[in-house]
Formats: structure tokens, C-alpha cells, sequence
């Protein structure tokens, strides 16, 4: 996976999101009803919006690596993004996948990214200068507070990510994991929910093999709780699919 400058963004294919691609309206709407700014008042939303950058990202290419110097605040506006680490055993765990509306980078004064991003799918994510975050919160302290809560639900989620990788089965496990992706990444048709995620994103999201997810998924697909497809898994029993994550 490799970062592009901004002089390639122009090289977005058609199925892209262009850069600066959101329209206005929409990236206005975005930082409108981001929780992180809910207390500011809206002419200040609005500078903001004026200082906003909005490139586009192809599917699995990187927004930023662990390690990298953390300047900016990025809120997915279309597409998906998944946070990734790297395990001591050196395999990949994603961590976090999120949808539009929600943020992440330099959620707090880090020296540096906890983890990499990743587009999913074409994805056009608002880049927000964290001198620019810093300054919103020496004028509103409040907004420190909302940073933390933030903060806080995200260990909470990692905490529970660590619990199930480590106590449940790999079939529990990938029934949570698709369960989490109806609400993220779920299209209806007919009475199933189709979930673009590979098999490969998959066995990183709950820590097993390609391998292992293909085999599941078969046992699955057997049993008429899901269909698969390249790319894709369609959930046709949600039901027994929380059956199986309890």
C-alpha cells in the first residue's frame, strides 16, 4: 500500500472519490454534526469549514502509517476507513472500521499515529490541522472534554476487541465482526444485508487466517445464515447470527 502526494490526486480513477470531491454542502454537513464539535458555535464550524481540506483515497490505499508525525484530524465524509496495528506475533489487526461521519488521526496532542489508516472503498475523508483543532480548544475548553470521551470509548472498544480475540472462537468472533459491519458497511437487498469486506480484511479484523474465515464461512453459508461472494458477504440470518457472537 502506498501514500500518494497531493499533486497525484488528480490520478483518481472514475470510481474514485476526486479530491475535494464532497461538495460544500456536504462536508459543512459533516463537521456540523461531528459529536467532536457539537458544542462550538456554528459561525465557528463554518471558519473551519473554510480551512478544510477533502482529498480522495482509493480502495486499500493508506490515509497515513503508525508512526507518522500526527498533524491532522480526519473525518470520513464518504467511504470507509479501517484503523490497522501490527501484532507482536507481526500480522495486522484492524481495529477499528469506520463510516461516514466518523473521525479519526490525532484525536489527542499524540506525537505520533497510534495506527495506520486505510480506505476500504474510494473514500474522501476531511483533513482538519490539528493547530487548527488546538486552537478550538484553548477558546473551548469543552471541547477537551468531548476529546476524551472520545478517547474513552475507543479503549473500551479495543479493550473488548482484545477480550474476544483472546477468550472467543473464531466462529463467535467473525459473527460479531459481521454483525459490527451490517451497521457500517451493510447494503439491504431483499431480506440480506451485503457487507463489502474481503476475506483478507476479515481474518484481520478477528485475528485468524484467510484460510480459517474461508472454511467458516462455508460452515455458514451450509447452514443458510450467510452467502458469500467475491468481495462480499451477504448476511441472510441476522438472527442466528447474534445467536452465534453471544
Amino acid at each position: 500500500m502506498k501514500m500518494r502526494s497531493e499533486a497525484q490526486f488528480g490520478e483518481l480513477s472514475e470510481h474514485s472519490a476526486a479530491p475535494h470531491a464532497c461538495s460544500a454542502h456536504t462536508r459543512h454537513e459533516v463537521l456540523s454534526n461531528l459529536p467532536l464539535l457539537k458544542d462550538l458555535p456554528q459561525s465557528e464550524v463554518t471558519d473551519l469549514h473554510a480551512q478544510t481540506r477533502a482529498p480522495g483515497y482509493r480502495a486499500e490505499e493508506t490515509i497515513y502509517h503508525a508512526g507518522q508525525r500526527a498533524e491532522h484530524l480526519f473525518v470520513v465524509a464518504t467511504g470507509t476507513v479501517k484503523l490497522m496495528r501490527t501484532a507482536v506475533s507481526g500480522q495486522s489487526i484492524v481495529t477499528e472500521v469506520l463510516g461516514p461521519g466518523e473521525a479519526f488521526g490525532a484525536l489527542a496532542d499524540l506525537a505520533t499515529y497510534p495506527d495506520s489508516a486505510v480506505a476500504m472503498r474510494p473514500t474522501c475523508a476531511l483533513t482538519v490541522s490539528m493547530t487548527l483543532i488546538r486552537g478550538l480548544m484553548e477558546r473551548y475548553p469543552q471541547l477537551s472534554m468531548t476529546t476524551l470521551d472520545q478517547l474513552t470509548r475507543r479503549y473500551e472498544q479495543s479493550r473488548q476487541l482484545i477480550s474476544r480475540l483472546s477468550a472467543d472462537s473464531v466462529e463467535a468472533r467473525i459473527a460479531a465482526a459481521l454483525i459490527d459491519l451490517m451497521d457500517k458497511l451493510g447494503e439491504r437487498k431483499g431480506d440480506g444485508v451485503v457487507i463489502s469486506v474481503t476475506q483478507q480484511d476479515l481474518a484481520s479484523m478477528v485475528g485468524t487466517t484467510p484460510e480459517s474465515i474461508s472454511r467458516t464461512l462455508g460452515r455458514l453459508r451450509s447452514q443458510g445464515i450467510v452467502a458469500t461472494g467475491r468481495g462480499h458477504t451477504e448476511v441472510l440470518d441476522a438472527r442466528r447470527l447474534e445467536e452465534l457472537a453471544a
